[in-house]
This record gives C-alpha cells, structure tokens and sequence, in this order.
C-alpha cells in the first residue's frame, strides 16, 4: 500500500548530519562539532571504530490502526491490510568526532528479529533524511518525513540477529547531508505478519 506522504513512499531508525557552514565536517542535526573536531579533517587521517549499542538508539514505530499513537522504546513492523506497521531507528553520533574529510570505510548495521508471525516475509530498510522524534512520531506524521525510495538492504524475517552493511548511507551522510537513521518495512510476503524487533547496533569504521 501506498503510503500518507507528500512525495514518495517514506519508511526505517537515525543518525544525523548538519553541515557546519564554511567547514569540511558535518554529521547529525543533534551533534555539534567543536573546533577541536573541526582541526582533524586538516591533519593526517587515521583508522577509527565507533560503536553504538541497543542501548542508546532511539526507537518507535508507528501503527496505521492507530494514527495518532506514538510507540516509542520499541519497533513493530507488519503486514496487513490497513494496519501496516513501519518501524524507525536511530542513533546519536556525538561522540563518534567523524571528520567530513575522512568518510565511512564500512557501517554495519545489525537488527534482531525477536519473534515473527511467519519466517517467509522481507523486511526492508531505508534511509530517513528529514528530522523525526521517537516521543512524537505518528503514522499521521509519516507525510512530513523524506525517506529513500530506494532500499539500503534487507532481511528475511527469521528469529536471530540480520546484519546490513549501510556504509553508502553514512558516507553520503558524513559528506554531503543528512540521515536521521532508517526505516523497516515489510515488503513482501502473502501473510499478516507481525515482526518484532529486539536489540539493534551499529558499528562505524571510519577515517579521522
């Protein structure tokens, strides 16, 4: 089904990245780079990790049965006829110091199917480019949100831990605009099914 948008069909979970006017670093609308952060991108660039936890990401999804309830801390995605469920994940970079100059090497997401109606069903994720709130969004809200029309990857909905590589997604983020983390949506399958996801990271290997 289509979705409630002003452009196109929106869907995922969110990093940030605002621009610092007249210097070489950007990275998430909620991560303020220093001066400090700003000098790296002018020294030699060195390997580094950043590793973000299930408990630090922020969470919600939102429920065509019910438009105005938020549903934040969890993520629920279904299949089913006028009460689809996309879920929406995100993290804060702030103490990441991820140079604009430098970029993503490799960004791996991994997300836990933590039970499933049916193990035949596709879960998809797009990247998200404009703002959202897990403590605010509603599926009545999905119409002001910019999502990719295109998929970052996907997953079978099989119990276990799915891993995705999203290193594009955070490199275009790192040095060319925005991403508020990703959407999940189930995009294919014949049954009602509900998904229910449990513990998600995200691992950064990048240059500073």
């Amino acid at each position: 089904m289509r979705r409630p948008r002003v452009t196109v069909l929106r869907l995922a979970v969110a990093l940030a990245a605002a621009s610092l006017a007249g210097t070489g670093i950007a990275f998430a609308a909620t991560l303020p780079l220093t001066s400090k952060q700003l000098g790296a991108s002018a020294q030699s660039l060195s390997k580094s990790t950043c590793n973000q936890t299930n408990a630090g990401a922020e969470k919600t999804y939102v429920d065509q049965n019910n438009p105005t309830t938020t549903n934040s801390g969890s993520i629920s995605v279904r299949n089913r006829s006028s009460r689809q469920r996309y879920g929406f994940l995100t993290w804060s970079l702030s103490g990441c110091a991820i140079p604009r100059a430098g970029g993503a090497d490799r960004a791996v997401l991994s997300i836990q199917v933590s039970s499933t109606t049916y193990t035949n069903h596709t879960i998809s994720v797009y990247p998200v480019t404009s703002s959202w709130s897990a403590s605010s969004l509603t599926w009545n809200g999905l119409g002001g949100l910019t999502i990719g029309s295109s998929a970052s990857g996907s997953f079978q909905t099989t119990t276990g831990t799915h891993t995705l590589d999203v290193s594009g997604d955070v490199d275009d983020a790192i040095k060319t605009g925005a991403l508020w983390g990703w959407e999940l949506r189930d995009t294919a399958g014949a049954n009602n099914n509900t998904a229910t996801i449990g513990t998600v990271s995200l691992t950064l290997s990048y240059e500073r």
